[in-house]
């Protein structure tokens, strides 16, 4: 069982996938590697959905995620352990996971034990770099962001958001913090 702890920022790009793309190619940026992410949201059966926000009932999800990328499959259970401000910045998280043979199998182990499969998001990620900072642009249906670990070069939050103001991203600034599980949750809930 692996533990990941890092922090990063996710936002939303303001022109096209294609113009943000040049921008990075223009700007020294180049591809490191591509993958794609097919995650399952599992939640316990006993959630009161109206009762809770999607921050709440994400808390408690498990997400069984395929990765397909250039050296195979991985195949691997994960929770997250999110540590959110009043004002909606990830001040932490973590992430605690687990390596799986087989995605259909552990989804049928988790609604064994009480939980069902809420949602499922699908996208394609390709990381930019240069020199010691990294991106990865994610391209999901109806949107495209980028999201920014932090790292040895950048430790914090705040050195990631000067970081990408200084390289002048074409990016939306008034949210580095894009929740993309819990917007697709509250579309979802809303329907």
């Amino acid at each position: 069982m692996g533990i990941k702890t890092s922090n990063e920022i996710t936002v939303r790009i303001a022109v096209s996938k294609e113009e943000f793309i040049e921008f990075l190619k223009k700007s020294g940026f180049e591809e490191k590697e591509r993958f794609s992410l097919d995650d399952y949201y599992l939640i316990p059966k006993d959630l009161d959905l109206g009762k809770i926000s999607e921050r709440e009932i994400l808390a408690k999800a498990v997400i069984i995620r395929n990765i397909s990328e250039n050296s195979g499959y991985k195949k691997k259970i994960t929770f997250k352990v999110k540590n959110i401000n009043p004002s909606g910045e990830i001040i932490s998280q973590e992430a605690i996971n687990c390596d799986i043979y087989d995605k259909d199998e552990a989804i049928r182990l988790f609604e064994a034990i009480g939980y069902y499969e809420i949602m499922n998001i699908k996208e394609n990620d390709i990381v930019y770099g240069k020199d010691n900072f990294e991106i990865a642009v994610k391209y999901l249906p109806n949107k495209t962001l980028i999201e920014i670990e932090t790292d040895d070069n950048f430790d914090t939050i705040e050195k990631l958001k000067e970081e990408v103001i200084r390289l002048n991203f074409p990016i939306d600034t008034s949210n580095f913090f894009v929740k993309k599980a819990e917007e697709q949750l509250r579309e979802m809930l809303q329907e």
